[in-house]
Order: C-alpha cells, then structure tokens, then sequence
C-alpha cells in the first residue's frame, strides 16, 4: 500500500512539474519581452565602462537619454534604445557608428537589475524612448555645440577648469567628422559578442542566473535521475524480507520424520544450483575430498545454512550418502532446524560413550544424515585426534562429511580441528566482513596445516535488478 501511494505522489510529481515549466518560461518571457540595441562597447571594469557611458553622453547627446550601463555576467556593456525590431535598430546604426565604428545590434531582454546606469532615479527616461512594438522612431536633430558636463556624484552641473576642457566635446566632433567609418552597413548585426548576451537571437529569461530553459531542463533531469533512484531501490531486495535462521526453527520430535521447514525446503531449492556449483569446484580443486570443514570470521554469517545448503546439494545432485555433523560451539543449531533432540550427538562420540550408529540421524531426503552435536559438558572433549579417529570411522560409510564447526575465533583450537579435515570453507556475509579479516582466516587455517578450498559470500544484495547482472 505504502509502494503504491509513492508510485501515485511521484507521478502526479513529474505531471504537475511537466505542466508547469513550460507555463513558468511563458510567463518569463511575457514579463520581459525581446527588444533590441545596439551596443557600443564591452568591458570587464566597471570604472571604464562608467567613463565609457559619460562619454558617449557627451558624443551623442541625442541618444544620451537612451544609453544605459548593463552588467552582464563579468562584463559592463555599453547600450543605446529598447527598439521593437532589428529594422528600427538598423535605422539609427548608422548615425550611431559615425561616431562608434564597432557598433553593433544586440537581441536581448531589458531586465531592471542589470541596469547600472542611468541610476534608480532616472532608469523612467529609457522606458520613454520608443514604445516596444511600434515603428515609430526619433528623429534626430543637429548636435548641440557645447554640452555642458554634469558630476555623476552631485548630479549637478560642472565647469570645466580649463579652456581645453572646455573645447573637448568640439575636438570629440570634429574627429568623428573628419574620421570615416568602416564599411559595416551591409552587416548591421554581429554573430556575437563578448558580453554574454547572443545578438539577433531570441535571449531566453533567466532565473537563479540562467535561463529559465536550461533550470527547467536541469530541474527536469535530476527528478528523472531520483524517480530512476527511487525505482532501483524499489528493485532492490528488502533485508527485512530475509529470514534469520531463527524463523526456520521446528518443533522438537523424538522419533520423526526429520525435515526442514516448508520456507528453508524452498530456499534450498533455489541455491541448488549454487550449490552444486560449490560441489564441483570442490571437486577440481581436490578429488579426493571427502571432508570438509565450513567456518565463518564471526557468528551470524550464514555458515550453518551454507553447510546444510551443499549438503542437500549434494545429496540430491549425486546420489551419495552426505553426513551433516552439527559442531558449531557456543550455540548449535541443526537440530533445532530439523526439529531432532540435541544429544546424544558428535560430542558424546569423542569420549567413547556411545557409537556412531547410535548417533547418527536419517532425514525425508534421500542420502541425507544428520548427526547433532551432542551434550554442553562434553565440548572439553573436543581434540584433533579424536577428530581425525571419529571421521576415518565415518567416511567407511559416507562418501562425503561435512562438517558445520565454530567460527575461527570463538574456540582456541578451531583451527587446529579444520585442519584434521580435506578442506575448509569461509562463509563471509556481504557488506559485512572484511576481505581483510577472510585473508587473516585463511593464512591462520594455513599455518597448522590445513587446506581452504574457497569462500561463499552469503547474504548478496542486488543494486540494479538481477537481470541485468552481467549485461552492463
């Protein structure tokens, strides 16, 4: 219920965001309509473009009320107008390259906190030059001999201190007079320029910096990218989903049948294949092999289960007597699995109380034979060579004893005991055990003697959906 009610929010998620970004681009763009200018220069320093713009002030004095400071990124632009089409622009560019050869026209978007001249209290004078959206243009009139200087910081007029100073705007006119510009009337706007903005181009509204576009696509894709995350974690299987071992436990019988719980039964049944894949490695490694000695690093890694899990493997693939011997110390599981009495067991065998015969337990499955592990008091019993007597007398009557032992740690002579035995296997849990510790393991098994075959990781965790395991 709870899947489905998140499968139902994220769809309505990516609906309701679907519909509204492209209303949100619209709405940008309504607000801040394209217009066009045409722009005189482009620097990286404000106080330069500062100057820039009292000059062109001074040299267009028709055109001083349109001018405007833009900061565009890292640059400082020079513009002139807010026309309605790039046949106004065009219109007024060759007055305006008498006096600025590089000018050009720019497509872009009059956005108010860009503007950093004029200042707040006369940005209204821009808005009044030419109505977006009609044809109508200012004629311009003769130049004004003579403007007179105005302090940017007093807003009032300055006189000038010198005679030179005086005569500079007539030294500015005669120069552009006298001075011819280049051939660019044929080519009245740029591909580019340096400033940021994209000329004769539709300038997309921006928003946190950029273009509301590209935030609508980035926003568009990293919710995708989460609903592919949430989807994948969806696949993944639950580990609250996996039983313990626990939850497979039996009632207790004394006569029997023995068998496993129905859940545990189908659980086998799928790791058969797995299983027996372990059984024929076994086999290359070593063809002899009749015992074998399963041990983990610490408890709870699924040893007992890997041990009962190549045991029915074996027994149900090859048709051969297996022996499953329950001498997990501190805490013996098997025959609680089986729902068997726990003694008399392997335990009470070492010190010559009973027999094996007496002992050992057969189960529902075929060749399949359990021998539990026995009485608490009679772990001291427990040596190597006792070990080794107990398990020539077993293999006279089964082809295989596997043997589900302590972990490698919890009993001083663990390893001493694994290597009375053909081969040991480690089972290490994933996400869990450390390569490091395997390592230390199996040099320990090494050092007296003993051979390990391999390991088996239990407890795996597919990320992606199984099937796509060894396709990407």
């Amino acid at each position: 219920m709870k899947q489905t009610l998140f499968h139902i929010t994220l769809s309505f998620t990516l609906v309701l965001f679907w519909t509204i970004a492209p209303k949100a681009v619209h709405a940008a763009e309504q607000k801040n309509p394209l217009i066009y200018s045409v722009q005189i220069s482009t620097n990286v320093m404000e106080a330069k473009a500062a100057l820039a713009y009292e000059q062109l002030k001074l040299a267009l004095p028709n055109y001083g009320s349109e001018a405007r400071m833009e900061k565009v990124g890292k640059y400082y632009s020079i513009r002139i107008g807010t026309y309605a089409t790039q046949k106004q622009t065009a219109a007024v560019l060759p007055e305006i390259r008498h006096a600025y050869p590089d000018a050009l026209i720019i497509a872009t978007r009059l956005l108010e906190d860009r503007i950093l001249l004029p200042r707040p209290a006369e940005k209204d004078a821009i808005k009044k030059t030419v109505a977006v959206g009609t044809d109508a243009l200012p004629q311009p009139t003769e130049i004004t001999p003579n403007p007179t200087p105005v302090n940017m910081e007093t807003g009032t007029e300055a006189q000038p201190k010198t005679q030179a100073h005086q005569n500079a705007p007539n030294a500015i006119r005669q120069r552009i007079k006298s001075e011819k510009p280049e051939n660019k009337a044929a080519q009245p706007v740029a591909a580019a320029d340096a400033s940021g903005d994209t000329p004769n181009a539709k300038d997309p509204a921006t928003m946190l910096g950029m273009p509301i576009k590209m935030v609508t696509d980035i926003l568009l894709g990293i919710v995708a990218l989460l609903a592919l995350a949430v989807l994948l974690l969806q696949l993944r299987p639950d580990k609250t989903k996996v039983l313990s071992k626990q939850d497979y436990y039996q009632k207790e019988s004394a006569t029997g049948p023995w068998k496993l719980h129905p859940k545990l039964e189908k659980r086998l049944q799928e790791n058969i294949n797995h299983a027996a894949l372990a059984e024929e490695n076994l086999m290359a490694v070593n063809k002899n092999a009749r015992t074998v000695y399963f041990s983990s690093s610490a408890r709870g890694e699924g040893k007992t289960i890997a041990a009962l899990s190549m045991a029915h493997a074996i027994s149900t693939q090859m048709d051969a007597p297996v022996l499953l011997i329950d001498g997990s110390t501190p805490e013996p599981t098997l025959h609680k699995l089986f729902g068997m009495k726990r003694s008399p067991g392997f335990m009470d065998v070492m010190p010559g109380k009973i027999t094996v015969d007496e002992v050992i337990k057969p189960t529902v499955y075929n060749n399949l034979f359990i021998m539990p592990f026995g009485s608490e008091d009679s772990t001291k019993n427990i040596h190597p060579e006792k070990v080794s007597s107990v398990l020539e007398v077993l293999c006279c009557t089964h082809k295989y004893v596997i043997y589900d032992g302590p972990t490698l740690w919890s009993t001083p002579n663990a390893a001493l005991i694994a290597a009375r035995f053909d081969g040991v296997i480690i089972a290490a849990e994933s996400e869990r055990t450390k390569w490091e510790v395997v390592q230390m393991n199996k040099e320990k098994i090494e050092r007296v003697g003993g051979s390990v075959f391999g390991m088996v990781l239990n407890k795996r965790y597919y990320y992606i959906p199984r099937f796509l395991y060894g396709k990407v």
